[in-house]
């Protein structure tokens, strides 16, 4: 993209190549700019918004600030992107230049289009002869005494065809600015305002006094509280830029964004087949992980899906998980299920020496897939979820009730008991 920019003989077809990167990496930000700042140059505003709403989920820049009110001139909405370069300070060239994405080669482009949003390049206002007749209106005023010698000169300069010759005819006088005289400055006032200091020295002298700590957890506990301070609740995702190729649909953002802070982590995701519950779920899993909140992970599944969800949370998620397929579970079964994250078999986990290690543990999130299969509540596998010491619980099916509304009723009293 940028050698293409650079290229002097390359005047448009910068928006296929764009295209094509964010088809190869759609998750760089870098990218999403110089493919806007392509549409643009091509003319193609639409989709350089679109290019810029999608830059907007994963981060801010000034550069977004710039093209997208170079956008909404290339839209005809001039006022608009003259209102968003001077809220932002970057009507000048000097300051838009600094977060352009296309570089130099692109300058005279991008002085062309600052130039018509700001109206630099409308021709100046030339004053019409009514006007300047105006002006000269007060000469008529004058006293005899100077109106004479004037009627004089004007009478020199009148030809033998009765036209009269004026020096400067076709030149305007440029009006005198007068700057107006600033007002006397405020005289200082002298104010003493007490001021007294108390400090509690108590805390600081007991915490010197007790012995250091060694391992640094007092120090990891205050720099993760700090890092979470800094996220507005869950309105803001940090899953979003760790997801490896995955580009989330706009309902999946919205349903994790739900599931976070509407359900708080207990909820019955019921998408039709191929609308990603999968992508959802894994989602939750990675921004419960991000911020510290879900370090106990159980994934309940049918013994022909183990295998594919570590696969996804694995390379898509970055999430490694064990399963019920690794030689551990059958040399120690207890030192299997203490594992922090397990991918395991429905089947497998419901048989009782495995459910009593199960329900002997604390959890902070169990998903359970196909958990259509646990609507009937004498079943074994109803009773397994019901007795894990869970925090968060996702239920993924897309056919939730498939003969009555009793079935429905069994899989959301797990999610609220009673």
């Amino acid at each position: 993209m940028v050698s293409a920019f650079d290229h002097p003989d390359q005047g448009e077809g910068f928006l296929l190549l764009g295209e094509r990167a964010i088809k190869a990496c759609p998750g760089d930000v870098d990218l999403l700019l110089l493919a806007a700042n392509a549409a643009l140059i091509d003319g193609r505003h639409e989709r350089a918004l679109v290019f810029l709403k999608r830059f907007s989920k994963r981060a801010a820049s000034p550069a977004e600030t710039l093209l997208r009110a170079l956008a909404l001139n290339l839209a005809g909405r001039r006022p608009a992107a003259r209102l968003l370069l001077e809220r932002n300070g970057l009507t000048e060239l000097v300051d838009a230049f600094r977060t352009y994405p296309a570089g130099m080669s692109q300058i005279d482009w991008l002085n062309r289009q600052l130039n018509q949003i700001m109206e630099r390049d409308r021709p100046a206002r030339r004053s019409s002869p009514t006007h300047a007749g105006l002006r000269q209106q007060p000469a008529r005023g004058r006293s005899k005494a100077t109106d004479g010698p004037a009627r004089s000169e004007a009478a020199k300069a009148v030809g033998k065809h009765g036209k009269t010759e004026s020096k400067g005819a076709g030149s305007a006088t440029p009006p005198v600015q007068v700057t107006p005289a600033l007002p006397p400055s405020l005289p200082f006032v002298d104010i003493d305002i007490p001021l007294s200091l108390q400090l509690d020295l108590a805390p600081l002298i007991a915490a010197v006094t007790q012995a250091p700590e060694t391992d640094g957890r007092a120090f990891q506990l205050r720099e993760r509280l700090a890092h979470l301070g800094l996220v507005q609740g869950f309105d803001e995702l940090l899953c979003l830029p760790h997801l490896v190729g995955v580009e989330p649909l706009w309902h999946q953002i919205e349903t994790v964004r739900k599931v976070l802070k509407q359900f708080r982590g207990r909820v019955l995701l019921a998408d039709e087949v191929g609308l990603g519950k999968t992508i959802e779920a894994g989602m939750v899993l990675k921004e419960y992980a991000l911020r510290g909140m879900a370090e106990r992970v159980l994934v309940l599944t049918p013994a022909s899906l183990v295998g594919q969800w570590r696969e996804e949370l694995e390379c898509k998620f970055g999430l490694g998980f064990a399963t019920t397929y690794d030689p551990l579970l059958r040399e120690d079964a207890a030192a299997f299920w203490d594992q922090s994250r397990i991918v395991a078999s429905i089947a497998t986990a419901r048989r009782r020496e495995h459910m009593e290690a199960l329900a002997a543990r604390q959890l902070d999130i169990v998903v359970v897939d196909e958990a259509h299969h646990l609507c009937d509540r004498a079943s074994a596998g109803w009773k397994l979820v019901d007795a894990l010491n869970k925090r968060f619980l996702l239920l993924l099916s897309a056919t939730p009730v498939q003969n009555n509304l009793v079935e429905l009723y069994n899989l959301l009293t797990l999610l609220k008991p009673g």
